[in-house]
């Protein structure tokens, strides 16, 4: 039997935390703290946000008014499914306050979530703080703006995540209703689904995803009753149409593919030189082409060690060819960058360094107007996606030479025994 003051030095001992440890504790409270009361007081002050508009929607829905309206102008309007403003309801009992700072909490456990899932994926065996905060300081001024703008993007990037680690586990059912769940958030996600082609059961998969999407689109029903709910999901994809601004497109916050071809094609009144037809039509080549591409490389190499690579190349697809791609989503390149780092910090150091430190610079930084004019988070993305390539490359490269070593140690033995 152990003396107390035995237990007690035992105990302590073993459940000691490192300075690292304390430092990352305390950083998370601090960072905690800030964003919750700055998102308090800017509640308090406006609701002409993204939160404003998940919160009237919800109010919208208690009151009994139009979810699908116009009173606060095309770009405060809600455009979303109806089960995302039926999930908004809760929070719309609270004043705006306690709800802005509730829904804060809850961004930043999703952004929390999807660091932890990186870390899985990539398999970081070392210097996990240190590259934590590598990735944390590249993709600062993403996260910065999704806890300011208060959507839902690190909501449905989450849900993604975990779809592909549910599909690369083999539960096509779990993987398919997350992913449903995500769409109804964001219709980008939707761009995950050829994946499943490389999955072990891909029919299930596609068919979980159908049966999942058609039970949360039918699901608001059970709260507003099954008139309501149809005439809602016959006004969305109408709203949408009828909200579609050309100055929302040509913004030089939007830098996606198709914003980007749009401003190429701007004339200096603000018209076009060609038609909306005419350059979604050449966005949709454009994407149709890069998608191939990109899954003819993780045809290529579709073993399991590749499954960070893979899901580096998608979430840049989805990055770069989202037709709104503002400065939140960009967070999601939280897996891209953490899979190089991951790779630099275990290696040499090599031009990698470069191709990603000028990506954390085009993509992260307060610079000009005139360098998002011209697409800057594009080509830092596009950086970035050649740091990823090159690690794979450099990755494969390493272990077919680890092979080839192994097998010239073994092939000498045999000789040296025979001899």
């Amino acid at each position: 039997m152990l003396s107390a003051s035995k237990q007690v030095k035992l105990f302590s001992a073993g459940s000691r935390l490192t300075i690292s440890q304390i430092l990352l504790i305390f950083f998370v409270v601090v960072f905690t703290s800030y964003w919750a009361i700055r998102s308090g007081r800017q509640a308090a002050r406006t609701l002409d946000s993204d939160f404003g508009v998940y919160y009237r929607a919800g109010q919208d829905l208690w009151a009994g008014r139009p979810l699908y309206n116009l009173d606060h102008g095309e770009l405060l309007t809600y455009k979303y499914a109806p089960i995302v403003a039926v999930f908004w309801m809760p929070l719309a009992t609270l004043d705006p306050v306690t709800a802005r700072v509730v829904f804060c909490l809850a961004d930043l456990v999703a952004m929390a979530g999807i660091f932890w899932f990186t870390l899985r994926c990539v398999k970081v065996t070392q210097s996990r703080l240190l590259l934590l905060g590598i990735v944390f300081l590249f993709t600062l001024g993403h996260i910065i703006a999704q806890l300011h703008s208060g959507q839902s993007t690190s909501v449905w990037i989450l849900l993604m995540l975990l779809a592909y680690g549910a599909m690369r586990n083999d539960r096509p059912p779990a993987s398919g209703m997350l992913l449903a769940l995500a769409v109804c958030f964001k219709c980008v996600p939707i761009a995950f689904l050829p994946l499943y082609g490389f999955s072990r059961r891909p029919f299930w998969g596609i068919v979980s995803f159908g049966c999942s999407l058609l039970f949360l689109c039918l699901a608001p029903a059970m709260v507003l009753g099954w008139k309501e709910n149809l005439q809602l999901l016959f006004e969305w994809p109408h709203h949408l149409i009828d909200t579609a601004s050309m100055h929302q497109l040509t913004r030089p916050g939007n830098q996606s593919v198709l914003a980007q071809i749009a401003r190429w094609f701007m004339l200096d009144d603000g018209s076009l030189l060609v038609s909306m037809t005419v350059l979604k039509g050449m966005w949709l080549v454009l994407a149709s082409v890069s998608g191939a591409v990109m899954l003819g490389l993780i045809r290529r190499t579709n073993v399991p060690r590749s499954e960070p690579f893979h899901l580096s190349l998608l979430l840049i697809f989805i990055t770069l060819f989202n037709p709104m791609a503002w400065r939140y989503n960009f967070i999601a390149l939280i897996v891209p960058y953490a899979y190089v780092v991951n790779h630099l910090l275990r290696g040499k150091a090599d031009m990698r360094w470069l191709l990603i430190g000028g990506a954390a610079f085009l993509n992260t930084l307060p610079l000009p107007m005139e360098v998002f004019d011209w697409g800057g988070r594009i080509w830092g993305t596009l950086l970035l996606l050649g740091a990823v390539i090159a690690t794979y490359e450099l990755n494969e490269r390493s272990k077919d030479q680890a092979i080839s070593y192994g097998w010239q140690r073994l092939m000498g033995r045999r000789y040296s025994q025979a001899a």
